[in-house]
């Protein structure tokens, strides 16, 4: 579910609070998605600014979380200005959750940047290299594939097709792993994050477009993580930034 951008936040969020995130992805000059997942049924909202006082602020409607898409929820947040840095809060029942991001320049506009890349990650294994990414001060960050090497589709006999195998790792690498812990810690609260998947976190070894599981991997993965247009749905999750 994503949220559309308004003035007034109609209703007060209640329920539960954030568990996972908040996380920012899709970014472009003059947008960005807001993402976090609740501990169990309630409703959120974001409070976002180019003041970080908040003294002047925008909120997105209230959506409520569902079970169904595993109390995930999505905010888009419109009409931003370019190469600004902004502020948000996920406002919940309980406590607030905060973060920054800066959106990206104009695409005519000539500029200087870093970003980084990761690939090939062990959720069962601290990943203290997201710290010395942070110190880069990272335009973004590139997360491309073996996020884990869980293998979801490999629990149990033959080809599981079991979403939430897919959804427990997502978790782990948001934030309930070890280098979940450290990503959240690190990058989450001031990096846009950019995510796609390789064989060994999309289902299984060697995993291909044809698997039994990608239906319900793809549905997890549009769950858990940001990604903007897809330009061709039907032939995957690829998408592009600018």
């Amino acid at each position: 579910d994503t949220g559309d951008t308004s003035d007034t936040g109609e209703e007060t969020p209640v329920g539960e609070s954030v568990s996972h995130g908040p996380m920012v992805g899709a970014v472009t000059s003059t947008s960005a998605v807001v993402w976090a997942r609740l501990a169990g049924e309630g409703s959120a909202r974001v409070v976002y600014s180019a003041d970080p006082s908040f003294a002047d602020v925008l909120t997105t409607t209230t959506i409520a979380a569902a079970e169904a898409h595993d109390w995930t929820l999505q905010f888009s947040l419109p009409d931003l200005l370019p190469d600004t840095l902004y502020s948000y809060r996920v406002e919940t029942g309980g406590e607030p959750r905060t973060g920054t991001f800066r959106t990206f320049p104009e695409p005519e506009q000539n500029a200087d940047f870093r970003f980084v890349v990761f690939s090939d990650i062990v959720s069962a294994i601290a990943a203290p290299a997201y710290e010395s990414a942070a110190a880069e001060s990272p335009a973004f960050l590139l997360q491309i594939g073996d996020f884990d090497h869980n293998d979801p589709a490999s629990v149990g006999a033959g080809q599981n097709t079991d979403i939430e195998n897919w959804r427990a790792m997502h978790r782990l690498c948001l934030g309930d792993g070890p280098h979940g812990q450290d990503l959240a810690t690190w990058i989450l609260p001031t990096t846009p994050f950019f995510h796609m998947w390789d064989d060994h976190d999309y289902g299984a070894n060697n995993g291909a477009g044809d698997a039994v599981y990608r239906d319900v991997a793809t549905q997890a993965f549009l769950e858990y993580y940001p990604v903007g247009d897809r330009p061709n749905p039907d032939a995957g999750l690829w998408y592009s930034l600018r």
